[in-house]
């Protein structure tokens, strides 16, 4: 926002006039900055164009360095300031990356054939947090406020990382329960695994779950014509990046009164040795865990499009000088391993601190 320098007031908050109570008072929400200025990027390009066999085959190549300081970021500060924190220039992140494209043209007899491919990838790294090692990220939306924070920015480590628990499967018998340190833990409940091995389960076992950054993003099209008539697809995959599905989590408890998934009818019972869903009754652990984490690949048939190019010999009658008709499709299919809807779900926007979350696919 171009106004995070101004200091801003909240209206709502209740206050007391003598003995009596009101409501929707004013009081500062944000300090002021008048030195908070815009990000600075530097970048280094380094690539290539090359054509071969009088250009039937076309090669590209872009390899890049960006780095971006100053960047705007919300320091905690100590509560005796009356705020939370302030957003100010600090820090810097690295991004490094590559990509190859291939383009190819030949003509087999009558038939035009043109097929393109591309690969690309982009690692981040943040360098610097203006000496501070980590910060969090709610993640979640306001009505899972147990789950926050669900994401971390750590310095050395890349943007996107989601930020919970390891689930380690089931508790099976109430002894081992009861000598897992795990507050409320019960027979046929999650367990949670001791990071850190001592002996009980705090808020210091939270480990990194995931990235919501893809490793790498292929891209492939093609285009065939056969005198007027023309076929032309796309398609496009991402590899290695995860995402958070709660749309799951208030539907995973075996026997609740509200709908829920098909996979809760195999649910833990004594005895059972099931290892990956809880007992009737038994919801999920009121906290982020890798449970919500899923692998986000994905191919997809983005368009395809089939088209003719109507002869002249039929339209020259209506003074048209030229007429194509086509038929486009979107979407025809994904191939993915995501449990839900659509593994490009973002609930929370499209920046890299914001990418990964499906809550409301």
């Amino acid at each position: 926002s171009a106004y995070q320098s101004l200091a801003a007031w909240s209206v709502g908050s209740p206050y007391d006039l003598g003995t009596t109570k009101l409501n929707n008072g004013a009081k500062p929400s944000r300090n002021s900055n008048p030195n908070l200025k815009w990000e600075t990027t530097q970048q280094t390009d380094l690539g290539f164009d090359m054509g071969f066999f009088n250009n039937k085959i076309g090669l590209t190549f872009d390899n890049y360095k960006k780095t971006t300081h100053d960047l705007l970021y919300s320091k905690l500060v100590p509560y005796y300031t009356g705020y939370t924190d302030y957003v100010t220039n600090i820090g810097s992140v690295e991004n490094r990356g590559n990509e190859i494209g291939v383009d190819t043209r030949q003509r087999v007899r009558a038939i035009d054939i043109r097929l393109g491919g591309n690969i690309a990838w982009n690692r981040s790294k943040v360098l610097d947090l203006g000496g501070d090692k980590e910060f969090f990220l709610d993640g979640v939306n306001g009505s899972l406020p147990t789950f926050r924070p669900a994401a971390i920015v750590r310095v050395g480590e890349p943007l996107g990382n989601f930020f919970g628990y390891i689930w380690d499967g089931i508790f099976q018998t109430a002894a081992e329960a009861a000598a897992s340190g795990q507050s409320g833990a019960v027979a046929g409940g999650m367990k949670l695994r001791d990071v850190n091995g001592d002996g009980k389960i705090t808020t210091d076992d939270r480990v990194i779950l995931g990235n919501a950054q893809p490793k790498y993003t292929v891209g492939q099209n093609g285009f065939f014509g056969w005198r007027a008539l023309s076929l032309s697809y796309v398609l496009r995959a991402v590899e290695g990046n995860k995402v958070v599905n709660l749309n799951r989590q208030g539907m995973e408890t075996p026997g609740d009164n509200v709908n829920t998934l098909r996979n809760t009818l195999n649910y833990w019972t004594p005895g059972s040795g099931i290892n990956n869903m809880t007992g009737i009754g038994i919801g999920p652990f009121n906290a982020m865990t890798s449970r919500w984490v899923e692998d986000g690949s994905f191919v997809r048939l983005q368009n395809v499009t089939l088209g003719w190019d109507v002869p002249q010999r039929f339209v020259r009658h209506v003074n048209v000088g030229n007429l194509r008709v086509y038929g486009s499709a979107q979407n025809l299919k994904t191939w993915t391993k995501y449990s839900w809807y659509d593994p490009e779900a973002s609930s929370r926007g499209t920046s890299d601190l914001q990418l990964g979350w499906d809550d409301s696919s």
